[in-house]
């Protein structure tokens, strides 16, 4: 018998991990990357120096862009490489209390693998990653 398909209409906020931490716009490559592997992300936004969402930068954009600008001079230049010289413009964000169906919707169509979640005065109070749902997927599919 085949297992029953959860209920995607589950509210995003039910499965966001939260609180989201920010890269800041002015860390060097070599901070992010520091970032990176002591928190175990792939990916985060950018904040300015007001606390503004402005961009998300991912482990693959790190990787992406000190292999095709530096080849041999990568250890010197990624610490003072600044986050908003690679990191992706804009911030694209799914309210708190949208389904996770309609989060599924964005992650394939943008090709993203986190999609972050806000709140009704605009601030991001968590995220959504792939991993949340093959999480929440595999907790919830014998139910």
């Amino acid at each position: 018998m085949a297992d029953k398909i959860p209920d995607l209409s589950i509210k995003v906020k039910d499965i966001m991990t939260s609180p989201v931490l920010f890269i800041q716009a002015d860390w060097t490559i070599a901070e992010a990357i520091k970032f990176f592997i002591d928190h175990r992300f792939t990916g985060a936004p950018v904040s300015d120096s007001n606390g503004n969402a402005i961009g998300v930068v991912s482990f693959k954009d790190v990787a992406e862009y000190t292999l095709q600008q530096f080849r041999g001079e990568i250890a010197e230049q990624i610490t003072q490489l600044k986050v908003e010289h690679i990191m992706s413009p804009g911030v694209v964000c799914i309210d708190r209390d949208a389904s996770l169906k309609e989060a599924l919707r964005i992650l394939i169509e943008k090709h993203f693998h986190r999609i972050f979640v806000k709140d009704s005065k605009d601030s991001i109070i968590g995220v959504v990653s792939t991993f949340d749902v093959i999480r929440w997927l595999k907790n919830n599919s014998d139910k």
